[in-house]
């Protein structure tokens, strides 16, 4: 297992001298005991808090207690990692290297090492899922955190294998260091089995966003489209007369493919990131506070077939999917790049994996409402990386550390996320950061998604592959299936003591 601890030695230097200072403070305050929490309270902002609480957010500033765990591990085990150079995915990293983020992490865990005398160590596993099954189910406590894709952890916590974060010691549930978008939308009955925030911003790069070529948009004389989405009127239409009109064949071989120009570069996933950022919902909540299935009303089918007619519109869309899958994502944002079409569907990822080193002056913006009678706009976010925690794994100890982190991860991690994949360093402009409060405040997320059973994302990415608009016939196919699935969700939550 690696354990990036013996790196941080020399880095965490500096730090020592002020966390001797704080472990006195902590001892004077609450008899200085060591090996077992100098306090039962697990509300980490408390009444209490000092007036630095209201300046700062992190560790010192938490009311969390200090204890001497004695060169106790903690370890995790994360899905597998190939390009670890993606320092927004990393939970922890070696050694400093010059990269905000990266050396953010660092940091960050060298200091939870140090005021808690334990080391951070992560194991990557390519058979992450059966792995994680096989662990638990034989009593294995070596991990105390598993990390792996959204989607992935809340299925197999319907195997009742993860701990609840809702009854966790020392997680504050509504501190706003933890996604409280995501407690809102993904919690059951008072249960929650998976959970991010601050820790780790790799969800946050997993939100779905329109990208467009600025330097297109001033030679084919169209208005940058900031004013309209201040304006609150950038809607599903506006962004179709955006894109009409702009297919060329230029290589004239009177066909259309990726020689050529488009108005819109989309992929199969574009038919449901649409669906929701026009208000479709896959599951809502009833009067009882119960989710149910929601798809088949008249105005989410309706939402449906409009989001696939712009997808598999052949005069504006070209789908990326097939190009991708033979060369790279990567090579998509290139092919983009060099001018390939007007504006993009696509999540955040690319701006800090790709776009940050190429020659394009793109714009941000979020992605559109259905109609101008929208409230607001919506940001649904995909498949990223979240943490459960096995329930061999011992609660309060866990839960200390990892409030911890998250809590010191508000003026670390975030900020250096910001800087070295968003605002300053990758995007073109301040508007494209006034788009980013916009997105990020209107993230989604939905159990309908989430839950693998219920079907709905494979369905609309299967019509939209094949250019069939009819969504009011496949949502009636696997409606039945998808009743059932909530059905079985509510009862295996339920199985769990």
């Amino acid at each position: 297992m690696k354990n990036a601890t013996q790196n941080r030695t020399q880095a965490t230097a500096s730090l020592l001298l002020l966390l001797l200072l704080t472990a006195v403070s902590v001892s004077c305050g609450n008899g200085g005991e060591t090996g077992t929490p100098t306090s039962t309270d697990t509300s980490p902002l408390s009444n209490t808090a000092t007036a630095n609480t209201e300046e700062h957010i992190n560790w010192e500033s938490s009311g969390l207690p200090q204890v001497d765990y004695d060169g106790r591990a903690f370890n995790i085990l994360s899905a597998d990692i190939p390009d670890r150079s993606h320092s927004w995915k990393l939970v922890d990293t070696e050694e400093t290297n010059g990269d905000e983020l990266n050396d953010a992490i660092f940091t960050r865990n060298a200091k939870i090492e140090e005021l808690y005398n334990i080391s951070i160590g992560v194991e990557y596993t390519t058979d992450n899922v059966s792995k994680f099954r096989q662990l638990i189910l034989s009593g294995d406590d070596s991990y105390s955190v598993y990390y792996n894709f959204i989607n992935k952890l809340f299925t197999l916590s319907l195997e009742g294998v993860f701990c609840n974060f809702h009854d966790m010691p020392y997680i504050n549930m509504e501190a706003d260091w933890w996604d409280q978008q995501m407690i809102a939308d993904l919690t059951v009955d008072d249960s929650l089995y998976i959970l991010t925030g601050d820790i780790n911003p790799h969800l946050n790069t997993k939100s779905f966003v329109i990208i467009f070529n600025k330097d297109m948009c001033d030679a084919l004389d169209l208005e940058m489209p900031y004013e309209t989405v201040l304006e609150g009127n950038w809607t599903l239409d506006v962004l179709k007369q955006y894109v009409s009109d702009i297919n060329s064949d230029l290589n004239g071989d009177g066909k259309m493919d990726w020689n050529d120009r488009w108005g819109f570069l989309s992929e199969k996933a574009n038919s449901y990131i649409m669906y929701f950022s026009g208000g479709g919902r896959v599951t809502q909540q009833n009067a009882d506070g119960k989710w149910e299935i929601s798809f088949d009303s008249d105005k989410n089918v309706t939402l449906a077939q409009k989001s696939l007619e712009i997808t598999a519109d052949v005069t504006t869309t070209l789908l990326a999917d097939d190009y991708a899958a033979q060369n790279s994502w990567s090579a998509v944002s290139s092919w983009y790049s060099a001018g390939g079409a007007l504006m993009r569907s696509t999540a955040l990822e690319p701006i800090p994996r790709d776009y940050r080193s190429l020659d394009v002056n793109f714009g941000v913006l979020p992605y559109p409402k259905m109609d101008d009678t929208q409230a607001s706009y919506v940001t649904l976010v995909g498949e990223g990386y979240v943490f459960a925690v096995p329930i061999t794994a011992d609660e309060e100890f866990t839960g200390l550390i990892l409030e911890a982190l998250a809590v010191e991860s508000v003026e670390t991690v975030t900020p250096a996320f910001y800087d070295r994949c968003l605002n300053g360093k990758a995007l073109r402009d301040e508007e494209s950061e006034d788009m980013l409060d916009i997105i990020f405040a209107s993230k989604t997320f939905d159990i309908g998604l989430t839950n693998n059973d219920i079907g709905f994302l494979n369905t609309m990415s299967n019509l939209a592959v094949k250019g069939d608009t009819n969504a009011a016939s496949a949502f009636a196919s696997i409606l039945s299936k998808a009743e059932t699935a909530i059905e079985d969700m509510y009862d295996s939550f339920a199985a769990i003591e």
